[in-house]
């Protein structure tokens, strides 16, 4: 079906530095990190305890994959992210304009919220070296709305 790039061989490049000719890419096939036979949706749109026992879930048959890619929605504030847990009510749960790669969840110790761990793709300077705890159970940014396993 198609290759996967790695952050090595394929970095992310922001709109300042990103060239403006769209009729190259820099990306080929045989540098991908893996490679897509198939996908499929695992959870119905907003079930985030679906997520979860994907994410973490300790028996081999259900635990499926260490990362699951949905999309989310971006907005002014997720933006400005550096620390701590992300919960902005601004922020919808019926629409996503980005993708992000669940990797994992916790418990904040202070707050004692909930939290996904989530990898973006704009590179180590922003948010926590390139990760967000974006809070869990609210579907917040629309998280839990269309996700994906790659095969």
């Amino acid at each position: 079906m198609g290759a996967v790039p790695s952050n090595v061989g394929h970095p992310y490049v922001s709109g300042e530095t990103a060239t403006t000719d769209n009729s190259t890419c820099s990306y080929h096939r045989s540098s991908g990190a893996g490679f897509v036979d198939a996908w499929f949706m695992p959870c119905d749109s907003g079930d985030e305890t679906c997520l979860q026992n994907l994410i973490g879930g300790n028996d081999c048959v259900m635990f499926y994959s260490t990362a699951i890619k949905t999309s989310i929605q971006v907005i002014d504030s997720f933006r400005d992210y550096t620390s701590g847990v992300y919960s902005d009510p601004e922020c919808p749960n019926d629409k996503h304009n980005h993708a992000v790669a669940i990797v994992g969840f916790g418990t904040d110790a202070t707050s004692g919220m909930d939290y996904w761990i989530v990898r973006n793709s704009w590179g180590n300077a922003w948010g926590d070296g390139g990760y967000i705890k974006m809070q869990k159970g609210v579907n917040l940014c629309c998280i839990s709305c269309e996700n994906l396993i790659f095969q």
